[in-house]
């Protein structure tokens, strides 16, 4: 090759170097769907490909929905990293544009509608709703034996770091266990308790617990006749009790939820009471419950 040829050929080489297009803007976004699917389409309307070149650096996010908004990780290729807490795709789709876009400046930034931005931190909770409430339908099973059907309702109000509020739950006895199928007795209650509960968010799934406090009543009836009539007795007391929650997001601010529920009613009358030649069974002095439900507003 001649001086002339090879003079040519780094020329050549210089100018297509040159005209070689820069790394076009691309990240690829991940997380809960369908909000990453609609961030990757509002960046796409917005010139940045969801596709990194192999020889570009790169972006990469993750997109987790919380009741409050979205919370938007975001890293790159040099090994910077960071979390925002966001209030809706739109600006979570700026931000990661912003780390995409070499090019975009601060002042494009502000010329699009952006609700404040935070980084949280490791001892930060997601704000709550100030309400809470929920409807729950389960199973409770009688130390004695006895196994019933319960149906409560519950409702609270934010207190600092735990929601404060009522229970009132309605039980029947199946009669088929227990004292109640031993003595053939009919047996129904009612319990009212105040109630203080509290849970940690872990992305969808929210782990707590809570107790109660309060009264209750039970109704027990035979189920044969003495002397024509069918003998009742009426039980009240205090009732205590606490409980393990599960839950999991439905969606922004509904979530079904499980709970595993130990109490005790230490003025029970446990023994049977035999009155005029009939045996009543007594009342259960302590039980588990477990119930299935749903929750508006998260505890």
């Amino acid at each position: 090759m001649t001086p002339r040829s090879l003079l040519l050929l780094i020329a050549f080489t210089a100018s297509t170097t040159c005209a070689a297009p820069a790394c076009p803007p691309a990240a690829q976004v991940e997380g809960d769907e369908p909000v990453a699917t609609a961030i990757r389409e509002m960046l796409a309307a917005r010139g940045v490909g969801s596709e990194i070149a192999l020889t570009c650096p790169g972006v990469y996010a993750v997109v987790r929905e919380t009741r409050d908004g979205l919370v938007t990780f975001v890293r790159d290729d040099s090994g910077r990293e960071r979390a925002y807490e966001v209030r809706d795709r739109d600006t979570a789709a700026t931000i990661v544009e912003s780390w995409a876009r070499h090019d975009l400046e601060d002042s494009l930034l502000l010329g699009r509608k952006r609700p404040a931005v935070t980084t949280p931190d490791a001892t930060s909770a997601p704000a709550q709703r100030p309400i809470s409430a929920a409807v729950f339908a389960g199973s409770g099973h009688g130390i004695e034996g006895s196994i019933w059907s319960d149906v409560s309702m519950t409702g609270c109000v934010r207190l600092g770091g735990v929601c404060a509020g009522a229970l009132a739950r309605a039980s029947r006895d199946s009669g088929e266990f227990g004292d109640a199928d031993r003595y053939d007795t009919l047996r129904s209650a009612y319990d009212i308790l105040a109630t203080v509960d509290g849970a940690r968010q872990v992305g969808r799934l929210a782990l707590g617990g809570g107790i109660g406090f309060g009264g209750g009543w039970q109704d027990s009836k035979s189920e044969r006749r003495v002397n024509g009539i069918y003998e009742a007795e009426k039980f009240g007391g205090v009732r205590f009790e606490a409980r393990a929650t599960a839950g999991w997001s439905l969606a922004r601010e509904l979530q079904v939820q499980f709970t595993v529920t130990g109490g005790v009613s230490p003025l029970a009358h446990q023994a049977a009471i035999h009155d005029d030649g009939s045996v009543i069974a007594g009342e259960p002095r302590g039980w588990m419950r477990f119930a299935l439900g749903m929750r508006f507003g998260g505890l």
